[in-house]
């Protein structure tokens, strides 16, 4: 069978639906022969993209993605005899021969649960869109059981053509420190005042007290001290943090973790917050304000806020935090947490949506998001408990080990051959 697939999502700089695609395909190139891709570009081939013999790459230049997807990626896909057209990204073209089979993944559908959230032109966008594409769909693939009933409910479409795949955390996200058990504490592996790296009060502040999340003495951890120093330097991070990353939403109370942090904030003097994300807000906040007055309240730049975290730096990022925390009233699946449990690191979050499904019983859950003294002493419990922080983190690991790309991408290709003749 021939798979032709939408992949503009892989240029540029890479969101969440673009690395769900190129998770896919890096488990897919190992396949062979036997299953071949054409794989769709509407400015260049990335430099990322697998040569495997399985894969055929090709750019249809276009200026406008939609002119892309609605009128190029239709005709290419007739052309070159696609037995199957698969989009990653909520929407197929609105017009594609009736002989080629389709398939979508919807991620969720906060935009049809929840208009009030989006703009209008997002809600043309996906609200409509979307939904044509879910109802002309040969299959609906999605990350959980929650978004499955969610399109059910708001979609209206056979069940039968809905497959369950869940997400999973990148192989690269995984756990570089190691926690002392019987002292309770971790240190730069191989870290002195001498070395030349500097912060030679960080490791004597972390012998000192118990929370800390650098890496064990171990060979592999010593070489990324550097790395590690420098990734702290890069986004003003002067010792321990929280850590925040995603898109920026209403419906993930940022406002309110903000407020929680500052709460506690004077309680720890040496932590500060790290925000990554755009701003998506719609009723607008200005989430950049918010943060300076938080700051100039706890009187230190407590709280740090970037755009956008380079890729190579995400896993490292997730295992200095000192703690990860991400509550949202609505998810398709939630990423973020299930990467930062790989990581070792102790989640705060949220049981709505889909996170149960993804984060399990390892992580701590808000009941009420928008109670901030309920998120800052959970923030405080976890941050001032050694061996609360050390039980999240071993229930963490085990939890992110029941996924795997590799099992979605099998099962993902699987759903995508059914009721192939």
């Amino acid at each position: 069978m021939v798979i032709g697939i939408d992949c503009h999502n892989l240029e540029g700089k890479r969101t969440g639906m673009g690395r769900y695609l190129s998770n896919l395909l890096r488990e897919w190139s190992k396949l062979g022969v036997g299953q071949k891709f054409i794989l769709y570009f509407k400015d260049r081939t990335p430099d990322d993209i697998s040569k495997s013999s399985n894969f055929e790459s090709k750019i249809l230049k276009s200026k406008s993605t939609a002119f892309f997807v609605h009128c190029l990626l239709p005709k290419a896909a007739e052309k070159d005899g696609v037995d199957l057209f698969f989009s990653p990204s909520y929407i197929l073209p609105l017009k594609i021969s009736k002989k080629i089979r389709t398939a979508v993944t919807i991620h969720d559908i906060s935009y049809a649960a929840h208009p009030e959230w989006f703009s209008w032109q997002n809600n043309i966008l996906l609200r409509f869109v979307s939904k044509k594409s879910a109802q002309r769909a040969d299959i609906i693939l999605t990350p959980s059981e929650f978004t499955k009933k969610e399109i059910l409910k708001h979609y209206q479409v056979n069940p039968d053509k809905i497959f369950v795949v869940p997400l999973a955390a990148e192989e690269k996200f995984r756990h570089y420190l190691s926690v002392d058990e019987k002292f309770g504490y971790c240190s730069f592996a191989g870290f002195e005042p001498e070395s030349g790296h500097g912060l030679p009060a960080y490791r004597e502040e972390r012998r000192a007290k118990p929370r800390s999340r650098l890496a064990g003495a171990n060979e592999e951890s010593k070489k990324i001290i550097p790395e590690l120093l420098s990734i702290l330097n890069k986004y003003k991070i002067k010792s321990k943090f929280i850590f925040y990353i995603g898109a920026i939403f209403n419906r993930r109370f940022l406002p309110e973790c903000i407020e929680a942090f500052k709460q506690i904030a004077k309680k720890f003097p040496e932590h500060q917050f790290l925000i990554s994300g755009t701003n998506y807000t719609h009723p607008f906040i200005d989430i950049d304000y918010i943060i300076k007055k938080a700051n100039e309240d706890i009187g230190r730049e407590a709280i740090l806020k970037t755009d956008y975290v380079d890729e190579s730096d995400l896993v490292y990022l997730y295992n200095l935090a000192d703690l990860f925390i991400w509550l949202s009233s609505y998810e398709g699946f939630g990423l973020p947490p299930l990467e930062a449990l790989a990581c070792g690191t102790p989640v705060i979050t949220t049981k709505m949506g889909s996170l149960a499904e993804a984060v399990g019983e390892s992580a701590i859950f808000i009941n009420n998001p928008e109670d901030t003294k309920e998120i800052s002493g959970a923030m405080e419990e976890v941050l001032s408990d050694e061996r609360l922080s050390n039980e999240l983190t071993k229930k963490g690991l085990k939890q992110a080990q029941k996924f795997s790309w590799g099992k979605t991408a099998e099962k993902t290709l699987e759903f995508l051959n059914h009721g192939q003749k």
